[in-house]
């Protein structure tokens, strides 16, 4: 299946997989963004995954999202914990992505065999607004009608 143009503002916290949209996504995800924060609670000897959007990546694409809230976990394990601002685990194709949080890496863990577009807006040399006009570059390359409106702040 396809989640298309979802947006989410909750604060979100879990235990296994977690994410600002979806905590396990296995199709397709288009124009999705989050601007709540995400808590990983690590717990135990479980493999974990945590990002502003989805926690764990797999199946299709993600194409043109965006995340905003902070990402953060606590506890400790002895699995692996990926955490990332975008995504925690990603087997899958990234393009046009964008995160502004407190991650310094967009994906906590790619799997996937090319490099994901996945590019923090520090405002300076990559702004929202160029942020905006790539992933709606990117949604018209895919044949998607859907588009962000850029209004001069971060809520499009």
């Amino acid at each position: 299946g396809s989640i298309i143009g979802c947006s989410s503002s909750a604060t979100v916290k879990g235990t296994r997989y977690v994410g600002g949209v979806a905590g396990e996504k296995q199709g397709t995800m288009i124009a999705c963004y989050a601007t709540g924060d995400v808590t990983l609670e690590i717990d135990s000897q479980r493999d974990l995954s945590g990002g502003g959007v989805v926690g764990f990546n797999i199946g299709s694409r993600v194409l043109a999202c965006y995340a905003t809230g902070n990402v953060t976990s606590t506890g400790s394990s002895t699995g692996n914990v990926h955490i990332g601002g975008l995504l925690g685990d990603s087997y899958t194709e990234v393009t046009a992505c964008y995160w502004k949080n407190n991650q310094e890496q967009g994906i906590g863990r790619n799997h996937h065999k090319t490099a994901p577009e996945a590019t923090k807006v520090d405002g300076t040399v990559v702004t929202w607004k160029n942020a905006v006009d790539a992933m709606n570059t990117a949604l018209k390359n895919a044949g998607s009608e859907w588009r962000y409106e850029f209004n001069g702040t971060l809520d499009l």
